[in-house]
């Protein structure tokens, strides 16, 4: 530690505070006293002792660290999830991140809410700010971690969001049994697609995600088993089969025959080897698999065209579990069958929809009295044409328990 005593050019006492950083780089700054520069000093070796020391000169961007982050290696939508928030930071981006405080990021947050200028003020859904949230505090966490900022400023909103519908919000018979109609007719302007047919089919039957379906391969189909196996994905363009979101993922489903008949009605109009994806197009000259986003595109299609209640694939997914849920599927059940990480995932998103403790009471009280039904007259026209015996004792429920 050095402390020396300066004079500027017009007289002034200045006093220089000088230390080493862990590199070895002296560094230095400048007070009107001896006292405010000794107590620096001491600050920085403080913190140079404790890991915990800061370059006050940094001048680094979040917009640069979320750059480098994109570049580095990961699963192809871990790589889309950083580029995504990458390109959606709008004024942050350009903010030194050690100078980024709380109400900056609740302003960012808004500006996604209610418009993008760098997107034609376009907005984005509060779960997508919720991603895109978590993802920028993951960012600030790593810059702390690498010293590049002492603490991560508080974030104001929830980083993780789970979609709960409701009752309302499923899809019902009838809205599929219209859906699949009209995806499988020819009408002018949009052809048939049997191939949404079937990928509607298998989801209802088995709650798979589009970007499982769209990667499903032939081998993967295990009729004498009643199983299909979930082991890859179809990427973001459909060009490759990618790792699945994550190693719960990977599965063995329980697999309905209208669903297996879907699948083989299918492949006989339009066979496939051992090897290959059962779904797939040709662009430009070339097969691929479907993607999550052509797939949404031709069901938002068809669902404009007829007039009918814009959901999506992961609606079916909602649609299977609360089937299975309605069916006395345990949790684990539940949770094995979507390829959900843990139970509470499934809970968060499904809770409402199991029996609550008084559903239960009332059913199980039910089921215990249903004897009274032969024996106590409920039902009859004439209850009262068994109000007693011929004895002059009483009939009915009296009698039994007697």
């Amino acid at each position: 530690m050095a402390i020396q005593k300066r004079t500027t050019a017009k007289g002034k006492i200045r006093w220089v505070a000088r230390y080493r950083d862990r590199t070895g780089k002296e560094r230095s700054a400048s007070f009107d006293t001896r006292k405010e520069a000794k107590a620096y000093v001491e600050e920085q070796e403080t913190a140079l002792r404790q890991g915990t020391w800061i370059d006050p000169a940094n001048k680094v961007t979040v917009g640069y660290l979320a750059r480098k982050w994109a570049k580095q290696p990961g699963r192809d939508s871990t790589i889309h999830n950083r580029k995504f928030l990458a390109s959606n930071l709008g004024t942050l981006g350009d903010m030194p991140i050690g100078t980024v405080v709380s109400s900056d990021i609740t302003a960012w947050r808004d500006t996604l809410l209610y418009g993008r200028p760098w997107k034609n003020n376009k907005p984005l859904s509060e779960t997508s700010i919720a991603n895109l949230a978590s993802a920028l505090s993951t960012l600030f966490k790593r810059a702390m971690e690498d010293n590049i900022i002492p603490r991560v400023p508080k974030f104001d909103f929830s980083k993780s969001t789970k979609v709960k519908p409701t009752r309302a919000d499923l899809i019902t018979d009838a809205e599929l049994k219209a859906l699949i109609k009209h995806a499988g007719k020819d009408y002018p302007r949009s052809p048939a697609r049997p191939w949404l047919v079937t990928m509607i089919i298998v989801a209802i039957g088995t709650g798979m995600r589009v970007s499982e379906i769209c990667g499903l391969q032939v081998d993967n189909i295990d009729r004498l088993n009643g199983k299909i196996h979930v082991l890859e994905q179809s990427d973001r363009n459909g060009d490759k089969l990618v790792p699945l979101k994550s190693d719960s993922s990977k599965r063995e489903i329980p697999t309905p025959d209208f669903v297996f008949d879907a699948i083989d009605s299918y492949l006989a109009k339009f066979p496939r080897k051992v090897g290959q994806s059962i779904f797939f197009r040709v662009v430009n000259g070339k097969e691929k698999m479907f993607s999550k986003h052509s797939v949404g595109q031709a069901l938002i299609r068809v669902q404009e065209m007829h007039g009918l209640r814009m959901k999506t694939f992961h609606d079916f997914r909602h649609y299977y579990a609360s089937g299975l849920i309605a069916s006395g599927v345990a949790v684990a059940g539940v949770q094995q069958a979507l390829g959900h990480a843990s139970s509470q995932t499934t809970l968060a998103v499904y809770t409402h929809f199991w029996p609550g403790q008084s559903d239960l009471t009332r059913a199980a009280a039910e089921s215990r009295g249903e004897f009274l039904r032969d024996f106590s007259g409920i039902g009859d026209d004439d209850p009262a044409s068994d109000s007693g015996g011929d004895d002059g004792s009483a009939g009915g429920f009296m009698q039994v328990v007697s």
